[in-house]
């Protein structure tokens, strides 16, 4: 897999962001099937805003690809 990071950050106060490694395809493929449902940020992150439900479902998708990015690359 690669590395999944959560994290907050100052400059943009009113999101958390899940980070992946900008040198996979991921974010790309994470739009392609949640463009509607989450918001994104680069080649790199996932935001989720903290005044709102957490979108579960299309996370642990998310989180499952991303675990197993090099065994299904």
């Amino acid at each position: 897999g690669t590395t999944v990071r959560i994290d907050w950050k100052a400059k943009n106060p009113e999101y958390l962001g899940v980070y992946v490694s900008c040198n996979t395809s991921l974010i790309e493929s994470y739009r392609t099937l949640f463009s509607e449902e989450l918001e994104f940020e680069g080649k790199r992150a996932i935001l989720i805003p903290i005044n709102n439900p957490i979108p579960e479902k299309e996370l642990k998708i998310c989180f499952q690809m991303a675990l197993r990015y090099h065994l299904d690359k």
